[in-house]
């Protein structure tokens, strides 16, 4: 059974394609029609992952698929938004629409030049592969080559994904339970770049050949999206 919520967000998908894609009467072709690809002029670009282009003298919003860019303000965002609009701007691109996102945006994969842009931010550094949404072999891959070679935003020690900056601050708590031990606590931990798990000092992997990301404390490996390793007593 579809949830209100997905019902919801599936209804706003066919209305806004329906719009792109022809009108009113778009509402009552098949779900195939509503997902297939469609070319539009990019008019405007808000930041790495969020372009505006042009449908029928309408502007239409697209949120790209699969990935998450530094917001506004976080480091490398501005260097996305670049490299967004200059892979994009002023060019016509293939779109192939998936859903409408809470906020009204057409979700959907964009290729230029027949390039996946999503994929190019990716393997430049510049974005997270968004795996709440996406399952993409070969974003998650290039996610990976990103993090190994340390370029773009994976070149700080402790980056910040933006879903964590989107949320709102949570109230102040102490960095430990007072019986915790010191042990359990104390930093460096290693991140396997691989598997998303982080090691503490005296961890079996704590050296292991994919643990390169390096974080202070355990609340930034956190932050960052790792788990805690299930061989190491906490």
């Amino acid at each position: 059974m579809i949830s209100p919520r997905n019902a919801s967000r599936r209804l706003a998908f066919l209305v806004t394609v329906a719009i792109v894609l022809g009108g009113a009467n778009g509402l009552w072709a098949t779900q195939s029609t509503l997902t297939k690809p469609f070319s539009a002029k990019v008019i405007g670009v808000s930041d790495g992952d969020t372009i505006t282009v042009l449908v029928s003298n309408r502007q239409v919003k697209i949120r790209i698929e699969g990935i998450d860019c530094p917001e506004l303000g976080q480091p490398f965002s501005r260097v996305a938004k670049t490299f967004t609009s200059q892979r994009v701007y002023g060019k016509t691109v293939e779109l192939q629409p998936r859903e409408a996102d809470r906020y009204g945006r057409l979700v959907a994969k964009v290729r230029s030049d027949g390039a996946d842009l999503g994929l190019e931010l990716l393997s430049a550094g510049l974005a997270w592969h968004y795996t709440q949404y996406s399952n993409d072999r070969a974003y998650a891959e290039a996610e990976q080559a990103a993090r190994a070679k340390r370029i773009g935003l994976w070149s700080q020690s402790e980056p910040v994904p933006p879903w964590v900056q989107r949320r709102p601050a949570a109230p102040t708590a102490p960095s430990r339970s007072p019986r915790a031990p010191a042990s359990a606590t104390a930093g460096p931990f290693h991140g396997n770049v691989k598997s998303l798990v982080f090691h503490r000092p005296g961890c079996p992997n704590y050296s292991c050949k994919q643990c390169t990301a390096v974080f202070t404390t355990r609340e930034a490996a956190l932050a960052a999206g790792y788990r805690p390793a299930g061989d190491c007593a906490r």
